[in-house]
């Protein structure tokens, strides 16, 4: 009897036509392995979300930082700025003049600077709070390069620099002024690239570099790029690259990588569409690297949904909470104090991403695999005798849920229109490693979808999906 692997590494590609593609990939993340491994690109569960700490109310403003100096991580909250220690609590220092919106804040040597689009604020290691007056423009949003804060300004094209490594009042000068303008649209954020720093604008982006001369940064040669943001909550900074939600000045929307070359789009044509349906005004986006994978995680509020970009595998997956397809509790991470600490969007929460938590603040996470179709080469009809789900057998725990887990599988003969009824199969108690999860007499046609789910707290790790067929029944 013939035995198939099924592709179960495509990731999150749901076509607007299901009949296209169906493929889903929900909080499960793919590795590739060697040659020799037993699982050539197993997936592994992502990890669940542990609080640490409540500061204010919320909802949690921008990715934080962590300031070396103080060796302190630093958030907003609401309206408050909160210092949290390597306890993890939080303590208020200063008071915004907003309460929502996105909000930057840019780590000095002796200085924090906080913007949030109208106002931009002040905090030194002696612990002192204060508005930034005097400012020669309305503050859009900050960053540090080369000992220099910057700003842009609101509606313009352009930003301006502090004197060095001093953002406090009296410290920015009309003159140290410059205009984005090889060509024109307004400036909506500076972005840290490789060392200087990219003006983003709404069509198109520009990277500067440190010469010297009178204004220090001038325009990088060769570094005009054809793409901005319409939605600058979604710039995530990883070590060398830049991912946001971009619009071309032809007037496309995708998801692109930004290094020295020209941009890379990454989005696929399903998310394209969603996006072209007025699904990123809103979006947010921020860079984290973990288990050695560069991610991109891209939340888009109004259709509540969240995306992962996997940098090394080049795979987006999804990323939920409980059963229901919606964005997940976390938003806006931040590396600090030795993890990432995750906000809440809708509350003062604050967690670490914890490769032993199972749950998201003890909400369990639903995590989903739906295959890419099968069919035989020559497209004729074939019966399924069984399909068997290999997990990383023995990962029982202690506790119900979780001490003996189930697989869910199901499976469709029409493009993933419908389902089968799920069937279960157990993965195997604490310490029993000789378990197969598997279904049998699965049906008959031409192409087979198969989804298996996995909802109990566990380290579910799903190696592949096999079925045995027996070709040419009608």
């Amino acid at each position: 009897m013939p035995r198939y692997p099924l592709n179960i590494v495509g990731g999150q590609r749901e076509s607007r036509s299901r009949a296209v593609n169906a493929q889903l990939l929900l909080n499960w993340y793919a590795e590739i392995e060697g040659p020799n491994a037993n699982s050539p690109a197993p997936l592994y569960p992502f990890p669940g979300l542990l609080k640490k700490t409540t500061a204010g109310n919320g909802p949690r403003r921008g990715s934080g930082a962590y300031w070396p100096s103080t060796n302190m991580d630093y958030i907003v909250s609401g309206s408050g700025f909160y210092e949290i220690d390597g306890n993890y609590a939080a303590t208020l220092k200063g008071t915004l003049g907003t309460s929502t919106g996105w909000i930057t804040i840019t780590v000095g040597v002796s200085h924090l600077m906080i913007v949030d689009g109208a106002k931009a604020y002040s905090y030194t290691t002696a612990g002192t709070f204060a508005e930034i007056t005097g400012l020669p423009i309305v503050p859009g949003l900050g960053m540090w390069n080369d000992n220099y804060f910057m700003l842009n300004e609101v509606d313009t094209g352009n930003w301006n620099i502090s004197t060095l490594n001093d953002p406090t009042t009296g410290n920015w000068a009309a003159l140290d002024t410059v205009t984005a303008e090889k060509r024109p649209d307004n400036l909506l954020r500076l972005a840290w690239l490789r060392g200087k720093p990219l003006a983003i604008g709404q069509y198109t982006s520009e990277l500067y570099a440190n010469t010297g001369a009178a204004f220090p940064f001038e325009r990088y040669p060769n570094t005009v790029f054809s793409w901005g943001t319409p939605a600058v909550a979604s710039v995530g900074e990883a070590k060398d690259s830049i991912f946001m939600v971009s619009r071309s000045s032809v007037g496309d929307v995708s998801v692109v990588k930004i290094s020295y070359e020209e941009p890379q789009v990454i989005s696929h044509p399903a998310l394209n569409y969603q996006l072209s349906q007025g699904a990123f005004q809103d979006a947010q986006g921020w860079c984290y690297e973990q288990f050695g994978h560069t991610f991109y995680q891209l939340v888009l509020p109004t259709v509540g949904r969240v995306y992962l970009w996997d940098d090394n595998t080049q795979i987006w997956t999804e990323r939920t909470t409980g059963t229901a397809r919606h964005r997940g509790l976390g938003s806006h991470y931040m590396v600090g104090l030795g993890e990432q600490l995750v906000g809440d969007y809708e509350n003062g929460n604050n967690y670490i991403l914890d490769k032993s938590t199972y749950t998201d603040n003890g909400t369990f996470i639903e995590r989903v695999m739906r295959s890419a179709p099968f069919s035989t080469k020559d497209r004729n009809t074939f019966r399924c005798n069984r399909i068997e789900a290999e997990f990383e057998e023995g990962v029982g725990n202690q506790n119900s849920p979780g001490n003996d887990p189930l697989v869910f599988i199901r499976w469709s003969w029409d493009g993933a229109r419908t389902f089968s009824n799920w069937m279960t199969s157990p993965i195997g108690k604490i310490g029993e490693y000789d378990n197969v999860a598997a279904v049998h007499r699965c049906g008959h046609g031409r192409d087979l979808t198969v989804e298996v789910k996995v909802t109990e707290p566990i380290e579910a790790v799903l190696l592949g999906v096999y079925i045995d067929i027996e070709p040419g029944y009608h």
